[in-house]
């Protein structure tokens, strides 16, 4: 029970310092890999960056929603983990400008895409590339 009340506190009065225990433990993050133009951007050393941010998701009567410092307004929860769960069930697909839920495992496996991709020519990645 005391554990249930410390939980408690600390989620309601997340600045109270009496517990060691605290929310902001918990990682909530939202990832997203970014594409660039090379050719607008020459300083850049790859087309991809993957950039993550903290959220804050709020369930009410407009639905679940997530806000993050990352987009402008506000995103659906279902859609975010629904791109999460496309990408770690298929270990050939990455989502590149869509924001999706990150955990542990899901940040390692695109911090290595993204690396990977920004080496490498696009018709390596890029089923649809096209030669000018």
């Amino acid at each position: 029970m005391e554990e249930c009340r410390n939980l408690l506190w600390t989620i309601y009065f997340p600045k109270y310092k009496g517990w060691k225990w605290r929310r902001k433990n918990v990682k909530m993050k939202v990832g997203y890999i970014q594409k660039y133009d090379l050719k607008l951007n020459p300083h850049l050393s790859g087309p991809f960056k993957f950039r993550e941010e903290n959220y804050t998701r709020r369930i009410g009567p407009n639905g679940d929603k997530v806000y993050s410092k990352l987009f402008y307004g506000s995103m659906d929860y279902e859609e975010l983990e629904s791109n999460m769960r496309i990408m770690k069930n298929n270990p050939k697909i990455i989502l590149i400008r869509e924001p999706f839920l990150l955990d542990d495992e899901l940040r390692e496996k695109v911090v290595k895409w993204v690396d990977w991709a920004n080496k490498v020519d696009p018709k390596e990645y890029d089923p649809f590339y096209e030669e000018k």
